[in-house]
């Protein structure tokens, strides 16, 4: 194997990694926004009286 090859398949395998990180925070960032719109449609299914003095 030249050297050519070797820093190809390197770089190869570097754009690999860095593209599955990228999809992978893109996912975790969709289902934060997911799982906070999920919970505000919960709380606001069930609304509660709270009376409290002050």
């Amino acid at each position: 194997m030249t050297d050519t090859e070797r820093g190809s398949r390197t770089l190869h395998r570097i754009r690999l990694v860095v593209l599955v990180v990228a999809v992978a925070i893109s996912v975790l960032s969709v289902l934060l926004v997911v799982g906070a719109w999920r919970n505000d449609v919960t709380i606001d299914s069930v609304k509660g009286v709270a009376t409290a003095e002050v």
